[in-house]
């Protein structure tokens, strides 16, 4: 049985209940960052404004011509600008950065780390990058 803030211990349903909500919340989340990810595909090789993007489909080809090729530079300019402007910390995979959040800071990681995070990575991942969600 866990401790609340309080010292308490946390019931069943209350563990439960809590479980559910981190799970909505994720879910959301997860849908809106596929959407960002078809949009910045969508934007940056086809030149429209669409979150429906199926990468079991192949892309049409680019109105941008030769000049597609330099949609992943692009992109790549484009997360090193957010990265180092708005949260130096979102440097990274991720993993060596929570840990050193929860060995030094208490666990506390700024709001604006997880937002450009997720910015960065769905411009990363939209605009060609070799990587995965």
């Amino acid at each position: 049985m866990t401790t609340g803030s309080a010292g308490r211990p946390r019931g069943l349903l209350s563990m439960s209940l809590l479980a559910i909500a981190v799970g909505i919340v994720t879910g959301f989340g997860s849908i809106l960052f596929r959407g960002l990810i078809g949009l910045v595909h969508n934007v940056m090789f086809l030149g429209r404004f669409s979150v429906i993007y199926d990468a079991n489909i192949f892309t049409p080809p680019s109105p941008w011509g030769v000049f597609v090729i330099l949609v992943p530079v692009i992109g790549g300019m484009g997360v090193v600008f957010l990265v180092t402007t708005f949260a130096p910390e979102a440097r990274g995979h991720g993993v060596p950065e929570v840990m050193d959040a929860i060995f030094y800071k208490e666990g506390r990681i700024r709001p604006a780390v997880a937002a450009i995070k997720s910015l960065a990575s769905a411009l990363s991942i939209g605009s060609g990058a070799a990587v995965g969600r």
